[in-house]
């Protein structure tokens, strides 16, 4: 696949960008680390609502 380069540095500026506040809202508050518990016992719940 063919992508034109500012395309190309436009995506890689935002996953920059993306990654610097993911992980000031980690430092700040654990936000992923919440965010990840609650997925895993969301799908523990439904897990269990199946079997």
């Amino acid at each position: 696949a063919n992508a034109d380069a500012s395309v190309i540095n436009c995506m890689h500026n935002l996953s920059r960008r993306i990654a610097i506040a993911l992980q000031h809202e980690e430092r700040r508050c654990q936000y992923l680390t919440r965010e990840a518990k609650l997925m895993l016992a969301v799908q523990d719940e439904v897990t269990t609502m199946t079997e």
